[in-house]
């Protein structure tokens, strides 16, 4: 887990508890231990990336990189008490710039996410062009 900063915010009066994870900031509610969470107390943090004319390399590269980013950040949550849903949206297209008009990348972001025992749906409005992962309590990095 990453360690605590607190700064005092002068302008508003108060103090905000946070934390870094690579170079983003998250942000702690005061109050946060005192919380009770009900199943609208849970809130949704999406993230998305837009894999579009990648090339293949730095696609998967950067797939991984965002998805072991979210682990650690759901990770992170389940310490501080927090039942956050943590959610990638992975744009890849239908692979109608590709050589043969294939998803290549659909076809091996799907191939590595089920590699590794990941939950993930396939938006059907985009004709399989986005999917959508959700970061279990225990997933793992990758």
């Amino acid at each position: 887990m990453q360690e605590w900063q607190e700064e005092n915010n002068s302008e508003h009066g108060n103090q905000q508890r946070y934390f870094y994870l690579g170079n983003v900031q998250v942000f702690i509610a005061d109050d946060y231990e005192h919380q009770e969470e009900s199943e609208e107390d849970i809130q949704e943090d999406v993230h998305q990336i837009d894999l579009h004319q990648m090339p293949y390399v730095e696609a998967m590269e950067l797939v991984r990189k965002q998805v072991n980013v979210l682990v650690e950040l759901k990770q992170d949550y389940i310490a501080l008490g927090k039942r956050n849903k943590v959610q990638l949206i992975i744009i890849t297209g239908r692979g109608r710039h590709s050589n043969r008009s294939l998803p290549v990348l659909q076809t091996n972001v799907k191939t590595l996410l089920q590699t590794h025992k990941m939950s993930y749906v396939i938006d059907s409005q985009t004709k399989g062009g986005q999917i959508t992962v959700t970061i279990q309590d225990d997933t793992h990095m990758i």
